[in-house]
């Protein structure tokens, strides 16, 4: 029997439920349990990896399904995707160098939650790279990369009229990353991956 998990964001807290029926609920939006386990977990096989791990707490994060302060508990994550709390810690760590997460001692890791301040550099730090990043990707544009950034506009466009936000930001964010590997910019696209 394989148990399925859902994450629900609290206040400041992760709450994880055992999910044994064929609809889960996350806040006001239900989905079958088949798309549920895409959204929170990569498909499932035999061994996952801690980058795989980090990558999906990562877009449920940008897609804000896990929002700003809130406990990311090693225990319940280890638990929904079947390691170790060290494969998980180490998720969790690389997480924190992208600063997507806080790591604080003795406490554990939350879901970053930047100050106004600092959401402001950020904003001015994109505003100095994605100018000249997007002139040097039109420069490199060929047919079949516009024809990846359109598909990739249309699928945000696609999630606006869903009203699924939170897959258009994500979407939002993973557009500006595929205009930064265009410019074959390789110091600079790092550099934007983390300001998203």
């Amino acid at each position: 029997i394989i148990k399925l998990y859902t994450i629900f964001s609290v206040g400041q807290s992760l709450i994880v439920f055992v999910v044994s029926e064929s609809v889960i609920c996350n806040r006001e939006i239900c989905a079958p349990t088949s798309v549920w386990k895409d959204v929170f977990m990569p498909a499932l096989k035999t061994t996952i990896t801690a980058r795989e791990i980090g990558k999906a707490i990562a877009k449920a994060i940008h897609e804000h399904k896990v929002l700003p302060g809130t406990k990311l508990g090693e225990d319940e994550l280890s638990e929904i995707y079947g390691v170790s709390r060290t494969l998980v810690r180490s998720a969790l760590q690389g997480l924190s160098h992208e600063q997507l997460v806080d790591i604080q001692p003795n406490r554990g890791a939350f879901v970053s939650k930047p100050s106004l301040r600092e959401a402001r550099e950020i904003f001015e730090a994109r505003a100095l790279l994605e100018p000249r990043t997007a002139r040097s990707a039109a420069l490199r544009m060929t047919k079949e990369s516009a024809r990846r950034l359109q598909t990739h506009i249309d699928d945000e466009h696609e999630a606006l009229a869903q009203n699924d936000i939170g897959k258009a930001l994500w979407l939002s964010g993973v557009f500006h990353i595929e205009i930064s590997k265009l410019a074959e910019q390789a110091k600079i696209g790092p550099f934007i991956e983390i300001l998203l």
